[in-house]
């Protein structure tokens, strides 16, 4: 019987296509959890410092990574936040209700929304600046709703099946799953550059409004780390 040799090079074919297929077709940070690659010269601690906000929190690290060793090796990849911690909805809640006017059950359903999304922790800072958390907000040159979504965007968000018409946005879920099309959207025209994409979002560059929203988020990252459990 003779062996068909093809069929390796086939099933490596239909692998290549797959890994090319995910590399270019993904979209970044479809993941929740955030990854930080390492570098050389890079230790827990200066990444919990540099990522999280203390220095301390490298046990954390340790923990999440069941690392066995604080000896890193460039390339690897240091998960830095752990999404199945029961405690981070409750303290992401706590943090909405603090910086807003609304009760604690819209807090609840904000960060639910949110923790459905690609970008959970960003949307949140971009929410609290955009909107203050107020579902109903309305601008003077028609921003609606939690992100603030341009009203001329009504046939967008029609087409991507978010909403039947604009007044849907006020619904909570609705307006988080808006804020997250308009920022994917953002996203993409920014080429993945991030302040690019937030001066996209603002329509020019105002460094108080980029400071703060980064601001937020790397402090909601630094939230999300343990719960302050090792601070």
């Amino acid at each position: 019987m003779k062996i068909n040799e093809t069929i390796p090079y086939t099933a490596w074919f239909i692998l290549l296509l797959l890994w090319i297929i995910l590399l270019f077709i993904a979209p970044p940070d479809a993941l929740p959890a955030n990854f930080y690659t390492v570098r050389r010269g890079d230790t827990l601690s200066g990444i919990a410092q540099k990522e999280l906000g203390s220095w301390q929190k490298w046990k954390y690290l340790m923990e999440i990574n069941k690392l066995e060793s604080t000896l890193l090796i460039p390339g690897q990849e240091i998960k830095l936040i752990d999404w199945t911690n029961v405690g981070i909805k409750p303290a992401l809640t706590k943090w909405v209700y603090k910086r807003s006017m609304i009760s604690r059950s819209m807090a609840a359903q904000i960060v639910e929304g949110a923790c459905r999304t690609k970008y959970p922790l960003l949307l949140l800072a971009l929410m609290k600046t955009e909107s203050h958390f107020i579902p109903t907000a309305v601008s003077e040159m028609g921003a609606m709703g939690l992100g603030q979504v341009m009203y001329y965007h009504e046939a967008k968000l029609i087409k991507a099946g978010i909403l039947v018409e604009m007044r849907d946005i006020f619904e909570i879920p609705i307006g988080v799953k808006s804020a997250e099309f308009m920022w994917a959207f953002k996203l993409t025209k920014a080429k993945g550059d991030v302040v690019t994409a937030l001066t996209f979002y603002y329509g020019e560059k105002d460094k108080e409004y980029i400071n703060g929203i980064l601001g937020d988020y790397y402090g909601l990252r630094g939230l999300c780390s343990g719960g302050g459990k090792y601070e």
